[in-house]
Parts: structure tokens; sequence; C-alpha cells
């Protein structure tokens, strides 16, 4: 028995039929509840700073930021997506990483016969604030592709960590040069 109305929500999501459906309607409205009382979220640390809002980001594709030393490694889920339609800019006065895209669905896939529509299709924008003080060295930006995950690794322009040049020292004579003469 369905505790709610069929003709509140209508019987597609809620019914007693596929209680999976209605449990995942519920989990779904559950974590968009949730992300609209923490719009002010700083959950990843200074990687927050110049992101999407919380909103907008769930409605975007998913991320994971990885900090190492030497460099930061982003990984989008982009599935279905093949490399000639995403859109990486990388904005170095913002610090910040661009991902630019569509999805798209084979018209063929879209029939009267569709009951569950859970898989996102159309543009998609995400912008990815790294902290301020790290710059990245734009000219070794590597992206690429694989099984529908998108890495992205921006090396570190690290403080301090540049290789000492060496300074020849240039004298008159040398000391075994001048008893000789």
């Amino acid at each position: 028995m369905s505790l709610i109305p069929g003709g509140f929500f209508g019987n597609e999501i809620f019914n007693d039929t596929n209680p999976d459906l209605g449990f995942r309607g519920l989990e779904d409205t559950q974590r968009l509840i949730n992300s609209l009382l923490r719009l002010d979220n700083n959950s990843l640390g200074g990687f927050n700073r110049g992101t999407d809002s919380s909103l907008k980001a769930m409605l975007s594709p998913p991320i994971d930021v990885f900090d190492h030393k030497d460099n930061y490694e982003i990984h989008v889920s982009l599935p279905g997506v093949s490399p000639d339609e995403i859109n990486l800019d990388y904005d170095s006065e913002k610090n910040q990483l661009v991902v630019k895209g569509e999805i798209k669905r084979v018209k063929e896939e879209v029939t009267e016969n569709l009951r569950v529509n859970e898989r996102r299709t159309g543009s998609f924008s995400r912008r990815i604030g790294l902290p301020g003080s790290t710059k990245v060295n734009e000219d070794n930006i590597i992206a690429e592709l694989n099984n529908g995950v998108l890495e992205i690794k921006l090396p570190k322009i690290l403080e301090g960590a540049k290789t000492p040049k060496r300074i020849s020292v240039k004298g008159s004579k040398t000391e075994g040069e001048a008893k000789t003469k």
C-alpha cells in the first residue's frame, strides 16, 4: 500500500508494484533538499571557492578532485560523451578549470515505451576553482577521456622548486698559471 496518494505525485514514481522507484525518488528528493539547505557548503575546502553552487553542481557531471604534491587531478564523469563534444578551458586569472559539453541521447532511445528516464542529457558546464595560492603550469595540462571518465592533470608551479642555476666563476688566471709565467 502506498503512503502517498497516487493522484498527488502520480503512480509512476510512488507505487506498490515497484518499491525501488519510490525509494529512489525519495533519496533524490532528500539529496536535493540537503543541497538546498547547505548552499554555502564548504566541504571541498579550498576547492569550493569559485566553483558552482551546490545545486548547480548537483545538476552537472559529478567530479572528484585530488590534490597531489606536484599536481591537481580532476575526474569528471561523462558517460556517452566523445572527446570532440568536450570543451576544456583553464582561466589563469581566476585559477579555474571550465568543463563544457553536451550529453546527447540517441533518438531511437526516446519512445513512448520509456517509463523511467534518469540519465541526464543536454548541455553542461562545470567550473572548478583551485586554491588561489597555487599556480598551474598551463602549458602542461593533460586531459584524457577513458571509459566515460575525463581525467585532467594540472601540474602545479611549486614555490622554491626551481632547479638551482649554476653560476660559473671567472678569474684572471689560475694560481698555477700565474707562477709559471
